[in-house]
C-alpha cells in the first residue's frame, strides 16, 4: 500500500506548481483548489492502487481534467487575465494517459481517447507514437484504420496518405462493410473538393463519363499476390494530379494550379472510377462461396443487400448538384451491379434503393422532382409485387416509410405532393399493420 501511496504522492506534488500559479492569479479560489487537490488526490490514489482501478476510472479522470482545464481557460477569458501556459495541464493529460493506456492497454476507448487528445493539442510526433501502438494492439478493429485516414485527410490533408491506411486496413479487416464504406466516402469527399475546387476557379462543371470503364485499376481483396505491397491496385492518378489537394494553393497565383486541376478532370479520380472500383471489390469480398446454390436465406446475401444499401445512401449524399459530379452515375452502378440471389430479384434494403433512386439525384424545387417523385412512387408499387417473404415485405414497408416520411417536413415541396405521399404513407402503414397481423 506504501507503494501506491508513493506513486500518488509522487504524481500529486507534479500538479503543485500549477495549483500555485491558480491561485496567485485568482483564476481558482482557495477552497476551490483544495477541492481540485482532494479530488485529484482521490483519483491518484484509486490507480496507483492494484486491482482498484478500471478503464472507466481512467476515463472519469480524463473527462475531470479536461472540464476542469476548459473552466480554467473560460475564466481567463472572461476576467481578462493574461493567458496561461498550457503546458502543465498538457504534460499532465499526457502522463494520465500513458498510464491508462500502459494498464489496461486491452481499451479501445481509451487509446482513442489519448489519440483524440493528441490530435487536439497538435501534438504530431506523440499522435505519429501513439498510433502505430494503437494500430499494433488493435489491427482487426475497423475505427482504428478509419480514424487514422481520416486524420490524414481532415487534418493533414494527405489524400494518398489516407488511401494508405485504408488499404492497409482493408487487408487485416476484409468483411467489415463500415470499413469498406468509409473508404468510399473518403474517395468522394475528395472528388467533391476537387470539382468545388473548378467551380470556385471557373473551370468548367466536371461531368462524369458514365462509359469510363476500369482497364487495368480494379480493386482486388482475393488475390494474395498482388496484396504483398500493402497495396489494392486503383486507376493510377499522377502526383501531379494529387498536387491540387494540398499543394494547390502554393501555385495559385503561377496559373499551374488550374492546368492540374484540368488534369485531373480527365482522370479517374474525378471520374468516380475509384469509389465505383471500391464498391465492386466489396461486392466480391461478400459474394457467396457458391452463389449459383445458395438461397435467399443465406446470411451473405443480407450482407450483400445491407452493404450495397449502405453504399448507395454515401454516393446519395454527394448527389446535390453543387458536389461529386459523378453521384448519379455511382448510384446507377449500385443499382446495376449488386450481386443477386438466384431465387430472388432483390433483398429489402436494395429494393428500397431503387424506389429512392429518381429523387436521390434531384432537388426538392427542381422542375423535374414531380416527375421523378411520379417514378418513385411506381417503383414502389413494383417493388411491394416482389417474391418475398411475409417478414421482408413488412420490413420493406417500414424502409420506404421510413424515408417518404422526413419528405413531409420538406418545405420546397409543394402541398400537391404531400398529400401524394401522405396517401402513399397510409398504404404502407396499412400493409405494416396487416403484416404483422
Amino acid at each position: 500500500m506504501s507503494g501506491a501511496a508513493d506513486k500518488a504522492r509522487f504524481h500529486l506534488e507534479q500538479s503543485v506548481p500549477e495549483l500555485r500559479e491558480w491561485e496567485r492569479r485568482d483564476i481558482f479560489s482557495k477552497d476551490e483548489i483544495t477541492s481540485i487537490a482532494r479530488k485529484r488526490s482521490d483519483f491518484e490514489h484509486t490507480i496507483a492502487t492494484r486491482g482498484a482501478s478500471s478503464p472507466s476510472t481512467y476515463a472519469r479522470y480524463i473527462a475531470y481534467e479536461l472540464n476542469l482545464s476548459t473552466l480554467a481557460c473560460k475564466r481567463v477569458v472572461r476576467r481578462r487575465l493574461k493567458s496561461t501556459s498550457s503546458h502543465s495541464s498538457q504534460k499532465r493529460m499526457f502522463s494520465i494517459l500513458d498510464r491508462g493506456t500502459r494498464k489496461h492497454h486491452g481499451s479501445l476507448e481509451l487509446w482513442m481517447q489519448y489519440l483524440s487528445y493528441c490530435r487536439t493539442q497538435g501534438a504530431r510526433k506523440r499522435l505519429q507514437r501513439v498510433l502505430t501502438e494503437c494500430v499494433r494492439m488493435f489491427p482487426t478493429k475497423p475505427e482504428v484504420w478509419i480514424w487514422a485516414a481520416r486524420y490524414e485527410m481532415d487534418i493533414k490533408g494527405d489524400v494518398g496518405a489516407a488511401r494508405g491506411w485504408m488499404q492497409r486496413g482493408l487487408r487485416f479487416c476484409p468483411r467489415r462493410t463500415e470499413l469498406w464504406i468509409e473508404y468510399g466516402r473518403l474517395e468522394m469527399e475528395f472528388v467533391a473538393k476537387i470539382a468545388a475546387r473548378r467551380r470556385i476557379l471557373g473551370l468548367g462543371k466536371a461531368e462524369a463519363d458514365p462509359t469510363m470503364e476500369l482497364d487495368s485499376g480494379h480493386l482486388d481483396v482475393d488475390d494474395d499476390e498482388e496484396m504483398d505491397a500493402d497495396e489494392i491496385a486503383l486507376p493510377a492518378v499522377s502526383a501531379e494530379e494529387f498536387e491540387t489537394q494540398d499543394g494547390g494553393e502554393r501555385k495559385r497565383g503561377s496559373g499551374l494550379d488550374q492546368v492540374a486541376l484540368e488534369k485531373l478532370s480527365k482522370s479517374p479520380a474525378l471520374n468516380g472510377a475509384i469509389p465505383k472500383a471500391i464498391f465492386d471489390a466489396s461486392m466480391k469480398q461478400f459474394a457467396p462461396a457458391s452463389p449459383s446454390t445458395a438461397s435467399r436465406t443465406d446470411g451473405a446475401w443480407r450482407i450483400i443487400d445491407q452493404t450495397a444499401a449502405d453504399f448507395f445512401h454515401m454516393f446519395a449524399e454527394f448527389a446535390a448538384p453543387a458536389s461529386a459530379p459523378c453521384a448519379g452515375m455511382l448510384l446507377q452502378h449500385v443499382l446495376d451491379n449488386t450481386p443477386v440471389s438466384q431465387d430472388v430479384e432483390r433483398g429489402v434494403q436494395m429494393a428500397s434503393c431503387m424506389c429512392r433512386h429518381p429523387v436521390a439525384i434531384v432537388e426538392f424545387d427542381a422542375p423535374d422532382f414531380p416527375s421523378a417523385l411520379r417514378e418513385s412512387l411506381k417503383r414502389i408499387k413494383q417493388a411491394r409485387t416482389l417474391d418475398m417473404e411475409k417478414e421482408q415485405k413488412q420490413n420493406l414497408d417500414l424502409a420506404l416509410s421510413s424515408w417518404l416520411t422526413p419528405m413531409l417536413e420538406e418545405n420546397r415541396l409543394a402541398p400537391e405532393l404531400k398529400l401524394v405521399l401522405k396517401t402513399t404513407l397510409a398504404i404502407l402503414d396499412h400493409g405494416e399493420s396487416n403484416a404483422s397481423q
